[in-house]
């Protein structure tokens, strides 16, 4: 009963949630569209790729449709580059094979910033012959400037995720609902700008492990060329356990992550960076080798 009342609460907000974040989608459309007209074939600043929007001067079929790919690579460490596994927090060896948490993202688009469709994420393990490894799909609603305005960029999404992986099964999940807003702010006349990605999740009706996850990476990045840049981000992740009441979360650990972004094009673009976990001595052993790929093909 009481799993029956948290799924059917939980139901409740994400309507409500789903109820206020279209409302003000429909009350930015106008908007976005006037401004869409008003500077077509311009750049708009892009905060979820780092990159830019290229808005096209003219309209076709293909415009309404977006397509991407987006993984986060979990590699070895710099001592042992050709290793098949990944690390702990604690910068210890794990029983983790190496992967890219990858996630392929369609949308029709509603407007030239605000889409809906369908979103799959999966585990693309490249070693051990274990391939790809289905996570929860879900449908993801999203505006990539929900507010645009001198300098200022807020990316806001909602998905509903069903549970089609054998782990969420196996803890009883019912359904997930998750949120990962992105925010960056460019300094005026400068190269710096600062920004932060984030995410929430619900998981509903699970009866093991993590309830509740809260995540956020702050950054700092410098712009050294046009479609290169230096970036510092701190990693920090702090979950409510089943049986844990409220806001009592359980902190999963913390890193530094430096690196640069290469913009290969405006619509590709890659940020290696080194993983430093900051309880530990940094060195060789306990540091690991990372990277975020986006690569968008409509």
């Amino acid at each position: 009963m009481i799993k029956k009342k948290n799924a059917f609460r939980s139901l409740v907000l994400v309507g409500l949630a789903l109820a206020s974040f279209n409302a003000v989608n429909a009350a930015f459309a106008d908007t976005l569209v006037a401004a869409a007209e008003s500077s077509a074939g311009s750049v708009i600043p892009d905060a979820t790729t780092n990159a830019t929007i290229q808005i096209p001067s003219s309209s076709s079929a293909l415009d309404r449709f977006y397509l991407n790919y987006f993984g986060t690579y979990h590699g070895n460490t710099l001592s042992d580059v050709g290793a098949s596994h990944t690390v702990t927090q604690t910068g210890a060896p794990s029983a983790q094979s190496v992967y890219f948490d990858s996630e392929v993202t369609a949308a029709y688009m509603i407007t030239p910033t605000i889409g809906i469709g369908p979103d799959v994420p999966f585990y693309l393990v490249p070693v051990k012959g274990q391939g790809g490894i289905l996570q929860d799909v879900g449908i993801k609603t999203f505006d990539r400037q929900l507010i645009s305005y001198n300098g200022f960029n807020l990316y806001m999404n909602l998905i509903i995720q069903a549970p089609t992986s054998d782990y969420s099964r196996g803890r009883g999940e019912t359904v997930g609902f998750k949120t990962t807003p992105a925010i960056r702010y460019v300094f005026p006349a400068s190269r710096v700008s600062i920004g932060a990605w984030t995410e929430l999740k619900e998981y509903a009706g699970v009866t093991s492990g993590k309830a509740f996850k809260t995540y956020a990476a702050p950054y700092v990045n410098y712009l050294l060329l046009p479609n290169f840049s230096l970036n510092l981000e701190y990693e920090m992740e702090a979950d409510r356990m089943v049986g844990n009441p409220g806001l009592n979360l359980t902190n999963y650990g913390t890193d530094l992550l430096p690196g640069f972004i290469w913009n290969i094009t405006p619509k590709v673009f890659v940020n290696p960076y080194l993983v430093l976990y900051t309880g530990n001595h940094v060195n060789s052993d306990s540091t690991a080798i990372g990277a975020l790929i986006s690569a968008t093909v409509l």
